[in-house]
């Protein structure tokens, strides 16, 4: 019984870390689908290039991880970017060319993987043996 415990809340886990993916992916797909291009002005460059950059839009100052699609060699502080919003949806800026599906499908295949193993190994009729670090733990 403890072996079922364990592989069932291993699925149910998997699909808790599902919802916060989905969430992001589903506001990302609704600028990617219905937003429109604004121009926004840079209003801090990243110390590195894997930090975020600071941009205005509308008087408020917002950050967007460029994914590597800004070069830093020819940006300078205060040029205009253009970038995808959607009114309501002030947090998810997408860069034009940006397309949300191909890193929203990888996840969802993995944790969608992970949750069907983890179920039919806890509703099997005798679950295996859980080990963890070579420790059997039932």
């Amino acid at each position: 019984m403890k072996r079922r415990v364990i592989w069932l809340s291993s699925a149910f886990l998997a699909v808790l870390l599902l919802v916060p993916i989905l969430y992001d992916a589903y506001n990302d797909y609704e600028v990617y689908r219905f937003g429109s291009i604004v121009k926004v002005t840079i209003a801090e460059l990243p110390r590195k290039s894997s930090d975020d950059i600071k941009f205005n839009f509308d008087g408020k100052v917002y950050s967007k991880s460029t994914d590597g699609e800004i070069n830093y060699a020819t940006v300078k502080l205060g040029d205009t970017i253009t970038l995808k919003y959607l009114k309501g949806y002030e947090d998810f800026f997408l860069f034009p060319n940006a397309n949300p599906f191909s890193s929203l499908i990888i996840a969802f295949c993995i944790v969608t993987t992970c949750m069907v193993c983890f179920s039919y190994y806890g509703l099997r009729k005798t679950p295996p043996p859980v080990s963890l670090f070579g420790q059997k733990i039932s």
